[in-house]
């Protein structure tokens, strides 16, 4: 993932700001809780819907449809990972946009670990000392499925945004149904 990427990634979760500055949970709906884990919905002024998960409504932990952001604040230097029982992997210095966004941002085929463990934990050294996190990932894939699936509200149908006959035209020409869903529903 880019700098640039996994920058803005953070800063759309909200990682990159401070605890204090962010909305409350409650002025957003919570469409879904599966133990651990909730999911925000959020709508913009645009009309676009913005889907985030929460660990045990904290504001400094958040999961979006292809990433998971831990904020730890300024000054990483060093990061550590560790899925359920397996040893922990070789620290690493903090990339150039985790340092920015003063987060661990989790993604690609590390991300995609998360959904086989029951557990998850992070530590990173930072210019005041050691600093970790120990996520229990009960309810994450869950989570994860209604971010993927466009967090529906409870409830309310789902409204389809694109006419049947379109829908017909776009699956005649081979757009998948990931595709369907992430332009029409």
């Amino acid at each position: 993932m880019s700098c640039r990427a996994a920058f803005a990634l953070a800063a759309a979760l909200g990682a990159a700001l401070p605890a204090g500055a962010q909305p409350q949970l409650g002025s957003n709906e919570v469409v879904f809780k599966s133990s651990n884990w909730s999911v925000i919905r959020t709508v913009r002024r645009s009309g676009a819907v913005a889907c985030t998960g929460f660990y045990q409504d904290k504001r400094d932990i958040q999961l979006s449809e292809d990433a998971l952001a831990v904020f730890f604040g300024n000054g990483l230097k060093q990061v550590v990972t560790r899925y359920g029982d397996d040893l922990s992997q070789a620290p690493r210095p903090p990339t150039a946009a985790e340092i920015d966004a003063r987060s661990v941002v989790v993604t690609g085929p590390a991300f995609e670990k998360l959904v086989n463990h029951r557990r998850f934990a992070v530590e990173v050294e930072t210019e005041t000392g050691r600093k970790g996190v120990n996520l229990r990932l009960q309810g994450f894939p869950e989570a994860l499925a209604n971010i993927k699936q466009g967090c529906p509200v409870p409830g309310q149908p789902v409204a389809v945004m694109c006419p049947p006959q379109l829908l017909e035209r776009m699956r005649a020409n081979g757009v998948t149904a990931d595709q369907v869903r992430k332009i029409c529903y």
